[in-house]
């Protein structure tokens, strides 16, 4: 389920570095679940093109779910 809140986080603030100030824990840290969750769900989740993350069309499907579950 953490890795499911660092998602939303993610998704709810567009950037990596200000997920893991949200989440308690390092960009490294979250770049390491989304790489993680990558290869589970077998797909991306974020287009990394510029400065901020952009969730793919999955990635806020997911999101959505899980901000039922958390």
């Amino acid at each position: 389920l953490s890795f499911l809140n660092t998602l939303v986080a993610i998704v709810d603030h567009g950037s990596l570095a200000a997920a893991a100030r949200e989440v308690r824990c390092t960009p490294g840290a979250v770049s390491q679940q989304v790489k993680l969750m990558e290869q589970y769900f077998g797909q991306p989740l974020f287009d990394r093109s510029g400065r901020t993350v952009s969730p793919t069309p999955f990635a806020a499907d997911v999101a959505a779910v899980a901000r039922e579950c958390i």
